[in-house]
């Protein structure tokens, strides 16, 4: 299975989804001299210190590239290196039958130190060529983002995935969509630890058509499962229906301030 591009271009902006396969196990390249490690997908996730999820789609990756050369992007590389691979984030009896039963799998023998294997990363998305980042009291208009208005551009992915030995599920998802007014990105990061609790972190950007910004808001919640009575096994494996639900633990707020020199818009 080849990488697909999904790729269109609103004003100055040019947006290309790209989506492809699993990533390997392992290169199978890596002793060729004309092999380029650093343009591998397989080479690059190597170089992580931890075992890696068992779905990774290291291809996959949304990216709004501005006629100015400043991007905005979302990929499972830039998520994973947030990673916590000093500590573990959480300990419960499912972290040892998780351990124990991914032994022998390729990179899980080789950590002996602890980390986070829930993979819960603080990612929320890859700026570059002179964006600045600064707080803001700005908010993005959900109410407006519900108006009916022509969708130029759609397209979701999964990054990575984990289902934690079959004790839960950790994911990854990034879902765009773009109209006359401007673009906005949804990625959310679920995890469900069985017997422990649910957590979502949901990054939202959007871009109005016609000025030099974005806004970017990162929203964790989280609630332990036993504060969670009478929910059937479904309903626990549905963010959209659990986010309501979950208990604010924290909400960053930021404004994506664009060189100078760019004139932005979507149309």
């Amino acid at each position: 299975m080849s990488v697909r591009a999904n790729k269109s271009q609103f004003g100055p902006w040019t947006v290309c989804a790209k989506q492809g396969p699993m990533l390997k196990s392992e290169c199978k390249l890596v002793d060729d001299v004309d092999h380029n490690a650093d343009q591998c997908a397989e080479c690059c996730f190597a170089k992580l210190s931890y075992p890696l999820p068992e779905m990774v789609f290291g291809d996959n990756s949304l990216k709004f590239t501005n006629d100015e050369g400043f991007s905005l992007s979302f990929c499972a590389l830039d998520a994973l290196r947030l990673v916590d691979d000093k500590k573990e984030w959480m300990h419960v009896p499912v972290a040892d039958e998780w351990q124990k039963q991914r032994q022998g799998v390729a990179g899980v023998d080789k950590c002996s130190n602890p980390y986070d294997w829930t993979y819960s990363t603080p990612y929320r998305g890859t700026v570059e060529g002179g964006i600045t980042t600064s707080l803001t009291e700005e908010r993005i208009n959900l109410d407006k983002l519900r108006e009916r208005e022509t969708i130029l551009f759609f397209d979701e992915m999964l990054l990575f995935e984990d289902e934690l030995g079959d004790n839960g599920s950790a994911e990854l998802h990034v879902k765009v969509r773009c109209m006359p007014s401007g673009f906005f990105v949804l990625q959310r990061f679920f995890l469900r630890v069985d017997g422990g609790l649910v957590r979502l972190h949901d990054t939202r950007l959007y871009h109005a058509a016609g000025t030099d910004y974005a806004l970017r808001e990162y929203l964790v919640r989280e609630k332990k499962i036993s504060e969670l009575p009478g929910l059937e096994a479904h309903e626990l494996r549905d963010p959209d229906f659990l986010a309501g639900k979950l208990k604010e633990v924290e909400l960053v707020c930021e404004r994506l301030q664009f060189p100078a020199s760019a004139a932005s818009g979507t149309s």
